[in-house]
This record gives structure tokens, sequence and C-alpha cells, in this order.
């Protein structure tokens, strides 16, 4: 509590200037903080700062759970805790460094000795619920993602989605080595729906870690996959997925993405994501649309690789539970 004294009054709003040129001891509020960070920030719990970058800072517990911090006009994060900052922080100039440490008070999380995060009337971000799937809206939805995929996904930057509409033109080496796992993932998929008890997932390993950059092209797929089934009502299929996912992430070096895939595994990802499932579902083809941008905008290829894993799943809970799909 006496951590916190010093920044009791309610801060205002600042700019990124006034974050990254005083001197002086700052208090910060957040506007919203996701539902898989939550837990963790609780007081007496310490951080360090694990990675920075621009617009992002990562937070690792000593228990190792990860938080991000991330400006208000990010969308939501399972991992994320949204600060009220306008024009938002560039982490790198801020002084924040890689080390520091960290710790939650009662009602603030401290980064550093001069950096003070208020969360007490931050609300918790949570996934909505998905609307009900039925046949006529879920055909419609994917025939609708059909036609806008092919006009509004093309070039270099659709990553795996590749896969799923190789009639946009353009397919990696990256689209080229997880082809045949995402091969036998589909084929195990179309087995593990109906089951009554779940079999054991094809082999992992050349698509977990598969592709550069803060969360692997191949991780984001399956944490595509992951987020579909928990929230379309099949966890226990999640649940045998992510325990085979899970050890091959730890190994791979790559916390950041082990904890997005963890935050999968429990049907939570980037807002956006939960958007585009949504939209398809209802079949409402200019959400579709909309949501395909925003999608695209989620890292450099993060947001299309872990759609892709959407889609995939979506059709195949569309052969299981209406008996088609208008593509394969």
């Amino acid at each position: 509590m006496l951590r916190c004294a010093h920044y009791a009054a309610k801060p205002a709003p600042i700019s990124c200037e006034t974050m990254l040129d005083s001197s002086q001891r700052l208090a910060i509020s957040a506007i919203e903080v996701g539902c898989i960070a939550q837990p963790s920030l609780i007081a007496g719990t310490e951080f360090r700062v694990a990675s920075v970058f621009t617009r992002s800072c990562y937070l690792v517990s000593v228990t190792g759970d990860w938080i991000c911090l991330l400006p208000e006009t990010a969308t939501a994060d399972p991992l994320g805790v949204r600060l009220r900052v306008s024009g938002g922080v560039n982490w790198h100039a801020s002084g924040v460094a890689a080390g520091m440490h960290c710790w939650c008070g009662v009602s603030a999380l401290h980064v550093g000795a001069g950096l003070a995060i208020h969360l007490s009337d931050a609300p918790t971000w949570t996934p909505p619920a998905p609307p009900p799937c039925n046949r006529v809206s879920l055909m419609r939805g994917l025939t609708c993602l059909d036609a806008s995929a092919m006009t509004r996904v093309a070039g270099e930057k659709q990553g795996l989605l590749s896969l799923v509409y190789p009639a946009a033109g353009y397919a990696d080496r990256l689209a080229h080595a997880a082809d045949p796992t995402v091969r036998a993932l589909r084929a195990w998929l179309r087995q593990a729906l109906p089951a009554a008890t779940v079999m054991a997932p094809p082999a992992l390993d050349s698509l977990v870690g598969l592709g550069p950059g803060l969360t692997p092209s191949g991780d984001d797929f399956i944490g595509g996959v992951l987020a579909t089934l928990y929230q379309l009502g099949y966890q226990p299929v999640a649940e045998r997925l992510y325990e085979t996912a899970a050890p091959l992430a730890a190994q791979s070096g790559n916390p950041i993405s082990a904890a997005y895939l963890a935050a999968a595994a429990r049907g939570a990802a980037n807002a956006d994501i939960h958007r585009g499932l949504h939209a398809v579902l209802n079949g409402d083809m200019d959400e579709i649309g909309e949501a395909l941008r925003a999608i695209g905008g989620i890292g450099h290829t993060s947001g299309f690789d872990t759609f892709a894993g959407v889609i995939v799943t979506l059709r195949c809970v569309a052969e299981f539970e209406f008996g088609g799909c208008p593509t394969r």
C-alpha cells in the first residue's frame, strides 16, 4: 500500500511527449485489462521487463505470466493492458528497458521507479460469446468470406491464408513448408470433432515455431484453430491439440508466442480475430470485409496466419455439424 501512496490521485491523460520527456515520477491509467493478464495483476506480484518494442512492452512475472502494455488505440488483447496515453508511447524512447524490475501494488502496476499504471478503474476485457451457429448463417458466412477474401486478400502479406485461398496467387516458402502439417491437421479435425474419445493430433514439430517474428506463423495458425474450437464448444478437442502443441512451444524458445497459444487454448485471441469469427458465423458480408481489413493490420502476417486457422476449423465444423461446406 505504501508503494501506491505517491500515486493515490487519479491520473489525468498525458501525452506521449510528456511521458517520454519528463524526469518526474509519472502515473497513467489503464483503460482495459485483458482476461488472461488480469489474474496476475494482484498486489505483491513481481515482474520484470522482458521485451521492449516501439508500440508495446512485455512484462513477465516470477511465475511466468505474461502481460503486454499497449496504447489505447490498440485492439483488445487477452494479454494486454491498454494505457490512456494520447498518441501512444514509444517504448524504445521511454527509458523502459529489458530487465527492469516491476511490481504490482494494491491499485497500480509499477514499471521501474518512475512509472505507475493505475488499474483500479480498468474493466477486464473478455472475448464476447459467439453467436449461435446454424447452417444457413454459417454457410452464407463462409461463402461471403470466400468472395471477400479473393478480392481483399492478395499480395505478399497474406501469410498462411494462401493455404486456404491458393487461387489468391501468392504462396511463400513458409506456406509451402506448412502445407503438409496443415493438411494433416485438417484431416485430424474431421475425425476428432465427432469422436467420443479424441485421438492424438498429428505431429506438429514442423508447424510450431515455423516462421520469424514475435509470434511465428505456425503458432498463429494453431492459435486460430484452438480459439475457434474453444469458442464453438469443442473444448476437449482444443485441449488435446494444446497438449501436443504446448511442449513444442515451450521448447521453441519463444515464451511470448507460447503465452498466446495458452490464451488461445482458453478461447482468447485478439479482439479482431473474434470479430472475424463472429462475422462469419452471422453470415454478415459487410462485417466480414471490415474484419478482414482489421485482421490484416495485426502484425506483419499474424492476423491472416491466425485467421487461416479459424477458417480451416470453421470449414471442418460446417462439414461435421451440417454435412457440407461451400469450399474445402
